[in-house]
């Protein structure tokens, strides 16, 4: 599972503010979200290439590889810098191949 804030929410169009989405991986982590029995978890829940804007807690399942905290609006901005990218697909790779 991958959990991230994405900078054009401020926008209004989520039904959830960007601080949810930290206490959000907190409840996959604990199996408390439907998410986590949908898809069976047997993987780590990943704050990796997607971002979370804001800090979620120290967790053996749990791989924090955080690029930056939540995307840009891309209504103003890219929501992403290339090289933002190109990090985050790194690491999603070296966290997949172990």
């Amino acid at each position: 599972m991958f959990a991230a804030d994405h900078g054009v929410a401020g926008r209004g169009v989520s039904a959830y503010p960007r601080e949810v989405t930290a206490q959000m991986v907190a409840n996959f982590l604990h199996g408390g979200a439907a998410i986590s029995v949908l898809a069976n978890c047997r993987e780590s829940p990943l704050d990796r290439g997607c971002r979370v804007d804001g800090d979620c807690k120290v967790h053996p399942r749990l791989i924090e590889a955080k690029i930056r905290r939540g995307t840009r609006n891309f209504i103003d901005a890219p929501a992403m810098t290339p090289e933002e990218c190109a990090a985050a697909l790194q690491r999603a790779a070296r966290w997949s191949n172990g």
